[in-house]
């Protein structure tokens, strides 16, 4: 069992030699607190990883994986392989920051942005900060879907805050009503409007209709057929709809 707790793992890289032997490198946010369980594990070490205790694990099929984390950074390590002629602390030791990589769809994010504008807020709690930044544009989504993705991270206590806003369109030969309240109910989870079923508390938004309901809020402009989407199970429904409240476009 390793102290050290793992989310999904941000970047993966794999390497396999002539022979086949793989060698797989995986960096996740991480931080103190839940464990990672390691099956059929032999032999258990700790390990010093440049001043930073972390666990070496030979398992039962000659594997070998060493697991460690900067809190610092709020971020987990994982190396692993299964060729026992790889000195893996030595490997491990070696991790060090490199040149900045460019986003691999930089440019389809960039043109999304234009299109559907870069909405940031203005609130955000205490150590959240933006950490990633996807999104589509209109030719990838056959002339009419668009969006932008963005996530908020803070690193120190391993929690998020969701962002999204996409184009939307209304299936109303399904029954639907072709409205903010339709678009919106989609993004709640329970909320089905074609049986009556609307989940959460209807609220404003910077003059839009939005339903708010636990950990997400959901607001829709009409007249642009683009949804908005808030969502965070770390922080309270009211520090979500004061983060939405505070969102804007950042042009204007």
């Amino acid at each position: 069992m390793c102290p050290y707790w793992y989310l999904s793992p941000r970047q993966t890289i794999h390497y396999e030699n002539g022979a086949g032997n793989y060698l797989t490198y995986q960096i996740f946010l991480g931080g103190p607190g839940e464990t990672v369980d390691i099956l059929e594990i032999e032999k258990e070490e700790a390990v010093d990883i440049n001043g930073i205790q972390g666990v070496w694990y030979i398992q039962n099929s000659g594997d070998q994986i060493i697991l460690w984390a900067d809190e610092a950074q709020g971020f987990g390590f994982m190396i692993m392989t299964d060729d026992p002629q790889v000195d893996l602390a030595a490997l491990a030791r070696s991790v060090a920051e490199g040149d900045p990589l460019t986003p691999t769809r930089s440019d389809s994010t960039g043109k999304a942005l234009e299109e559907l504008g870069d909405y940031v807020p203005s609130v955000l709690p205490d150590g959240f900060e933006e950490e990633t930044v996807l999104g589509c544009p209109l030719e990838e989504g056959g002339g009419w879907y668009s969006y932008v993705r963005k996530f908020y991270v803070n690193k120190a206590e391993n929690t998020r805050i969701y962002f999204e806003y996409e184009t939307y369109a209304i299936d109303t030969e399904s029954g639907y009503v072709d409205n903010a309240e339709t678009a919106c109910s989609f993004y709640i989870p329970g909320c089905d409007v074609l049986n009556g079923n609307v989940v959460g508390e209807r609220v404003e938004i910077n003059g839009m209709f939005a339903l708010s309901s636990g950990s997400d809020i959901a607001w829709a402009d009409t007249e642009r057929h683009v949804v908005f989407h808030l969502s965070s199970e770390d922080i309270t429904p009211e520090q979500l709809l004061e983060i939405a409240r505070s969102i804007r476009r950042a042009d204007s």
